[in-house]
C-alpha cells in the first residue's frame, strides 16, 4: 500500500484534492495581483462584453460560494484572504470610500454642493461622478443613516 501511495503521489501533477489546489493557485494569483497593485484592489473596468479581470472573477466566484456554501471557507482560507485585504462586501467598501471622500469634502468646503465644473472637480473624479449619477443609486437604510449622521440631506435622496 505505501508503495502504491508512493507511486502516485510522484505522478506529476497528481492531486489528492484537486479543488483544493485550483482555489490555492488562484488564491496565489489573486496574491501576487493585490502586491503588484501597492496592496490595492484595483481592477480596470468590465469589457463591453462583461467580461472581468479573472482576479476580479475569481473574488466573485468565492463571495457567491461562500454566501452558497459557508463550510467550504475554512478558517485557513479566512485567514488567508484577511491577509491580503479581500474585499468581502464590495457594496459596502464603495460605500464606504464615497462617504471618507464626503466627509472631507466638507471639512474642506463646509458643505456637499459637488459640481464637476468648477474647483471641487481636482477634489475628486469620484465624488463628482457619484454627486451626478445619485439618482441611479440605491441606498439601504444603514447607508441613509450614516449619509444623515454626516449632514447630508438625504431628503433630496428619498426624492429621486
Amino acid at each position: 500500500d505505501e508503495k502504491i501511495i508512493f507511486l502516485v503521489e510522484n505522478i506529476n501533477n497528481f492531486s489528492w484534492d484537486p479543488k483544493e489546489d485550483e482555489w490555492m493557485n488562484n488564491y496565489e494569483i489573486a496574491k501576487k495581483y493585490w502586491l503588484k497593485n501597492n496592496k490595492k484592489w484595483i481592477f480596470p473596468e468590465t469589457s463591453r462584453r462583461g467580461k472581468q479581470h479573472p482576479v476580479q472573477a475569481w473574488c466573485t466566484r468565492v463571495r457567491l460560494t461562500i454566501k452558497k456554501y459557508p463550510k467550504f471557507l475554512t478558517e485557513k482560507k479566512v485567514k488567508l484572504l484577511d491577509d491580503i485585504n479581500f474585499i468581502w462586501n464590495p457594496r459596502e467598501e464603495k460605500f464606504n470610500e464615497i462617504l471618507n471622500l464626503l466627509i472631507k469634502f466638507k471639512k474642506k468646503y463646509g458643505n456637499f454642493q459637488i459640481r464637476g465644473t468648477d474647483e471641487h472637480n481636482a477634489f475628486s473624479k469620484k465624488l463628482v461622478n457619484w454627486a451626478n449619477n445619485l439618482r441611479l443609486l440605491r441606498f439601504n437604510n444603514t447607508e441613509l443613516k450614516t449619509l444623515s449622521e454626516i449632514g447630508f440631506n438625504i431628503k433630496k435622496l428619498k426624492k429621486l
